[in-house]
């Protein structure tokens, strides 16, 4: 495999939970060290070799707009695709393929993590058998965290919501790989439409 694919990122989400803190701006734009989160995912980007970027963008679009300018603070090639009405996570991505015009693979991240994890050897280790792939991170404590189910083969079976009775598990890092064509091969009617629960 050569370049890493096009990064899309979850970036439209209401941030209800950041309210308290951060009213008057996207929850991608909610500052970590006086920096914003989303400046610091892009210079991540940068490092792990990512050229093109497609946010995926609703709630107060306009300030992320701004904030991107053409992206040249990061030397990446940004696109925005925003959306009018809420979508869901899964149907924000249906809604950027669409208006892209594109079958192609990319990887996904949402716009409120970051892990420290090799997107090359990610990438690398996804076979060519038109399987999606996720990353995931064992917590010893998973209670705050919704967790990962996996069968015997290590097949994605269900995502599980936060359960202040859970111990230890595998949480979902926010990091997934979709191969060329994977969302053409599924049919979606519904929105809003999660990526998590209804795909």
């Amino acid at each position: 495999m050569g370049e890493l694919p096009t990064v899309f990122i979850l970036a439209g989400g209401l941030g209800t939970r950041l309210r308290s803190v951060f009213s008057d701006r996207p929850k991608v734009l909610a500052e970590v060290g006086c920096v914003p989160f989303l400046d610091l995912q892009l210079k991540w980007l940068v490092r792990q070799g990512i050229r093109d970027v497609v946010l995926l963008t609703g709630y107060m679009s306009e300030q992320i707009s701004s904030f991107i300018g053409k992206g040249s603070s990061w030397d990446l090639n940004i696109k925005i695709i925003q959306e009018n009405t809420p979508l869901g996570t899964g149907g924000a991505i249906l809604n950027a393929l669409k208006k892209l015009q594109t079958k192609q693979e990319f990887i996904l991240l949402n716009g409120d993590t970051l892990a420290e994890v090799s997107l090359l050897n990610f990438y690398k280790n996804n076979e060519s058998d038109g399987l999606a792939q996720i990353v995931v991170v064992y917590q010893a404590d998973s209670r705050r965290f919704g967790t990962v189910k996996f069968d015997e083969k290590l097949n994605l079976i269900g995502f599980q919501e936060k359960n202040i009775l859970s111990k230890e598990g595998w949480i979902n890092a926010g990091i997934y790989y979709f191969p060329e064509g994977w969302f053409e091969s599924q049919t979606f009617t519904e929105r809003p439409l999660s990526l998590e629960q209804d795909m």
